[in-house]
């Protein structure tokens, strides 16, 4: 309930700020060849966004697909399909030990309500930095894609986001498992 209410607060202050925009294409990141960069465009992240618009929406069966078979060791015990603010999205769940357990949630961004999730909780985020004494948001980089890591300080829960195979925005949660370990298990998640 926590990392909902953060999400959401980190949300409403980042489309406050909407003056502070970028103008390079969401997802670029200048240290990585144009190759690793998969939300990259010609025309900028304008024509990204209509590109997704163009796209149809995997069923709920192709991205349940997506989901990989293990994480950390631990196997997919549960794969749940839903709709979310008109995006598909697919949940697993993974139970490491008796006190850590990771959940990957996949949106599928194609279609209008995809786009609008692709830019409200990927574009808008980025390249928040907040830090507390509770917990603390920061930018990251993923196979040299830009996302963002907010973790709780006093206990080891994070999670993480990032923009995979052109189309998906991944967030990985966890239970008592370091960001480090989640950002490492990231880079193994082929889309």
């Amino acid at each position: 309930m926590y990392k909902i209410i953060t999400t959401c607060f980190l949300l409403i202050l980042v489309s406050c700020n909407n003056s502070k925009k970028s103008d390079s294409p969401a997802g670029k990141d200048d240290t990585t060849t144009a190759k690793t960069t998969t939300t990259t465009t010609a025309t900028g992240p304008e024509q990204f966004l209509e590109e997704l618009r163009n796209l149809a929406p995997l069923g709920s069966d192709e991205l349940k697909a997506k989901l990989p078979a293990t994480i950390l060791g631990a196997a997919l015990t549960d794969a749940e399909y839903n709709e979310s603010m008109g995006a598909g999205l697919v949940t697993g769940q993974y139970v490491v030990s008796d006190s850590s357990r990771i959940t990957l949630n996949i949106y599928d961004c194609a279609g209008d309500g995809g786009a609008g999730v692709y830019n409200m909780q990927y574009t808008n985020m980025i390249d928040v930095k907040i830090e507390n004494e509770n917990d603390y948001t920061k930018p990251i980089t993923i196979g040299g894609v830009k996302g963002y890591e907010q973790c709780q300080k006093e206990r080891n829960d994070c999670s993480i986001t990032w923009f995979a195979g052109k189309r998906f925005l991944v967030s990985m949660e966890s239970e008592n498992i370091s960001a480090g370990e989640l950002i490492a298990e990231a880079k193994k998640i082929s889309f």
